[in-house]
């Protein structure tokens, strides 16, 4: 498990950092004591002269030993201490992965009662509101409506889908004139446009700094930093609002303006 081998590190990383700084003080006393020691026997092995004496053999002994002992002591320390933090992690690390094992088994057994009661709840629960099939379908015709409108109070695709060959262009002046009224007036009545930009077209126009880029388009030749200064082009519309009527009873989303058939 990632949490028993992540608390195993970091109590690794500690036992080491806590032993090695226990090691070192350890030493740091010990080198000074036996180095205090050699200091004061060095002086009397020397003031002896006597080749024989029994206090000079004793002397000398004690203080290759000590020599010999101030020399190794840093190894013996470093092997003694590493072998109490290993003894000493493992130690730790048994009890705290067993901890660790302990709680886990009992949040697993806590799971499936959690996922069993939230199942129970969506079992429960009835579904609200319209079916992804039935969004589907009123997306659609929403997005049909606008040329609905536009046909039922301009015939406007009966416009276009019009054979203009066979008429001359008085007569499809006339048509395209009550056509482009009736579908003026129905855009005016639902969305009212307005233009982006109330300056005339064809003027000098200058664009500040933090325009924004969906409502105004740059042209030509467009380098560095704003503000700019060009010819206003176009206007560009925007919707000053949203009126659409109501949608009710959809059937077919495919259906832009139904057929009429008048009975007699």
């Amino acid at each position: 498990m990632a949490s028993t081998r992540k608390a195993s590190f970091i109590t690794f990383i500690w036992t080491i950092i806590w032993m090695s700084l226990l090691g070192g003080i350890v030493f740091y006393y010990l080198n000074e004591t036996i180095g205090l020691l050699t200091d004061q026997i060095t002086p009397l092995v020397m003031e002896t002269h006597k080749p024989s004496s029994h206090e000079l053999l004793v002397l000398t002994q004690v203080n290759l030993t000590l020599k010999t002992l101030q020399e190794y002591c840093p190894y013996v320390i470093s092997v003694l201490f590493i072998t109490v933090a290993l003894l000493l992690w493992l130690c730790i690390r048994f009890n705290v992965v067993r901890v660790i094992l302990k709680l886990s088994s009992t949040d697993t057994e806590k799971i499936p009662e959690k996922v069993k009661k939230q199942k129970d709840k969506k079992a429960e629960a009835k579904p609200t509101g319209p079916t992804r099939q039935e969004r589907k379908k009123e997306e659609r015709f929403r997005a049909l409506h606008l040329i609905s409108l536009l046909q039922r109070e301009g015939r406007l695709l009966d416009f276009f889908n019009e054979d203009l060959d066979s008429f001359e262009n008085e007569q499809i002046g006339a048509a395209a004139r009550k056509i482009h009224a009736d579908c003026k007036s129905a855009i005016q009545k639902y969305i009212g446009p307005k233009p982006v930009m109330e300056e005339p077209e064809g003027e000098e126009v200058t664009i500040a700094p933090g325009f924004d880029p969906s409502s105004i388009k740059m042209t030509g030749n467009v380098t560095g930093k704003p503000p700019f200064k060009g010819t206003l082009q176009h206007r560009g519309w925007r919707c000053s609002k949203f009126e659409l009527p109501g949608i009710s009873n959809i059937k077919d989303p495919n259906i832009i303006a139904p057929a009429e058939v008048e009975v007699q």
